[in-house]
């Protein structure tokens, strides 16, 4: 893939049908399941810090997609 074809990809965003996912490899070495050690206020938090970093992004997403 060439660097104007995987630009190309990422502008047409998220197809509408994604492909099957993979079947999960025990041979693979996978990260641990986390905890659920966070109260419902402290994940809201954890979301608004972490979408704060895409606020810029949207910026450039067509104006149909910002109103979704």
């Amino acid at each position: 893939m060439t660097l104007q074809e995987f630009q190309q990809s990422i502008r047409e965003g998220i197809p509408a049908e994604l492909p099957a996912p993979k079947p999960y490899d025990p041979e693979v070495n996978h990260a641990p399941k986390r905890k659920d050690i966070l109260t419902k206020e402290e994940k809201k938090l954890a979301i608004r810090n972490a979408l704060r970093y895409f606020r810029g992004i949207m910026l450039f997403w067509p104006v149909n997609l910002q109103k979704n």
